[in-house]
């Protein structure tokens, strides 16, 4: 069975084991063994990244990814609790008390992501507001590289 437009997948990075896991954690729809600590010490010597580095972890991503594109096929949005992606900026949903349920849309990932490559670019400044360090630049990019692909148009962020 193909996923429909309305298929919508939870996002989790599973820190220990490594792996990016779409649908059910425990009987995933799809698994790509990439997440964003494994990015982080493979490809990011520097904070922010430099601009090779993000090219060549984005290679990798994008790779990964077309590998399980048609079990995943185009889902609405992504739902997670992941720690790491609930540190992004809130984006619309400035107005939201911390812990309650928010959203990002695909434009606003974009944003961050255009943020994080303008400070790898050597304007610090850009990242100001970004969650600091490797890991968190390397969650963001796995993100925005999945959000794009597989054209989701939502992160929908909830309470863990």
């Amino acid at each position: 069975m193909t996923p429909s437009s309305d298929f919508s997948c939870t996002l989790r990075w599973h820190q220990a084991g490594g792996q990016l896991r779409f649908g059910d954690p425990l009987d995933p729809v799809a698994a790509i063994a990439l997440d964003g600590p494994a990015i982080a010490r493979r490809f990011f010597r520097h904070d922010p990244p430099r601009p090779a580095e993000l090219e060549q972890a984005i290679d990798v991503i994008e790779e990964a990814l077309m590998t399980i594109a048609p079990r995943i096929g185009q889902p609405a949005r992504f739902v997670t609790d992941d720690a790491v992606l609930r540190r992004l900026p809130a984006g619309r949903a400035a107005a939201q008390a911390a812990g309650e349920e928010r959203s990002l849309d695909a434009a606003e990932v974009e944003a961050l992501f255009q943020r994080l490559a303008s400070a790898s670019l050597g304007h610090p400044s850009a990242a100001a507001g970004l969650p600091p360090g490797r890991e968190a630049a390397a969650n963001l990019l796995l993100l925005r590289e999945t959000m794009h692909h597989f054209g989701v148009g939502e992160l929908r962020i909830v309470s863990g």
